[in-house]
């Protein structure tokens, strides 16, 4: 889901999940122009804790360290997924062939 409104982050501190939408910000009051991310749920800020993005495939939780272009725009034409889901992926485009 490359679509940034429809990017899940999981939260290192409490383990919430939360849309990209959802996550707080604020202005950087020491660096101009920086913007200050935090967990909706725990209020830790990043920098003091790790917002990891989430696989965007239906009801996997995991951390999104892969991905691959694909046709659909639904997904901005661009999947960031799990490394499971990303051999998922690979193994069928490679039986496709």
């Amino acid at each position: 889901m490359a679509r940034d409104e429809d990017k899940r982050w999981k939260c290192a501190d409490c383990g919430a999940i939360a849309l990209e939408t959802e996550l707080l910000t604020a202005t950087n009051p020491f660096y101009d122009g920086d913007v200050l991310i935090g967990c909706p749920e725990c209020f830790a800020v990043e920098g003091t804790t790790t917002l990891e993005e989430v696989c965007d495939e239906p009801g996997c939780d995991e951390q999104a360290t892969c991905g691959f272009p694909v046709a659909d725009d639904a997904f901005g034409c661009y999947r960031r997924t799990c490394e499971k889901h990303w051999r998922e992926h690979e193994h069928k485009t490679a039986n496709a062939k």
